[in-house]
């Protein structure tokens, strides 16, 4: 009792949590990625424990973060809510998922991973009923792993998206292996950059 009295204390909310708490108040939604700590009781977005259901989707049974994810109703963010849905699919591409399901989408971490941000984004706003939200978090770049990479302009963005970029591709790859910055990412300490993405 007395750690979750400290760890309440020294993790404050977000400033935003007020705006996120009422889209997912008593709502049904999915994550893309995750689970995510920062959603969970005691997290800077504590949204987990005010949702009706949240479905997930992750692009392999097996992640850094999950592992042996299996698709179906086994999703769990909170004891006290029912599981949702699993889906074992790529972010960017929800084909499973019918449009207007969602009252929220909510992604932590994973926008900048993917190869095709702007088709993500259609996506998640395609599976948005009307007037749903998008409770998302991205990385401030100079405080990451990724702080010596250029960024990318939007320019390129939109040619991923017109071209139809898919997450094979590894034009980037050669970049991570050369600019990540292994000193701040230790939960990539002896990760094959290379042989995860030729999986790709």
């Amino acid at each position: 009792m007395l750690s979750a009295i400290v760890r309440r204390i020294r993790t404050p909310q977000a400033r935003t949590f007020p705006v996120c708490r009422e889209i997912v108040s008593g709502a049904t939604g999915i994550e893309i990625g995750g689970p995510s700590p920062l959603f969970a009781r005691g997290g800077l977005l504590p949204v987990y424990p005010l949702v009706a259901r949240v479905d997930n989707c992750n692009f392999a049974q097996n992640t850094i973060w999950e592992n042996a994810s299996r698709e179906g109703d086994s999703f769990i963010v909170d004891s006290r809510r029912p599981s949702g849905q699993q889906f074992i699919a790529e972010g960017a591409d929800l084909r499973l998922v019918p449009s207007e399901t969602y009252d929220f989408v909510l992604s932590s971490h994973m926008l900048e991973h993917t190869a095709n941000p702007l088709r993500a984004l259609r996506e998640w706003g395609r599976v948005l009923k009307p007037g749903g939200g998008l409770v998302l978090i991205v990385p401030h770049r100079d405080g990451t792993f990724d702080h010596r990479r250029p960024i990318t302009p939007m320019a390129h963005l939109i040619d991923d998206f017109e071209r139809g970029t898919g997450e094979d591709d590894l034009t980037h790859l050669q970049e991570v292996l050369t600019l990540h910055d292994i000193s701040k990412d230790p939960g990539a300490r002896g990760s094959n950059f290379r042989a995860r993405g030729a999986k790709r």
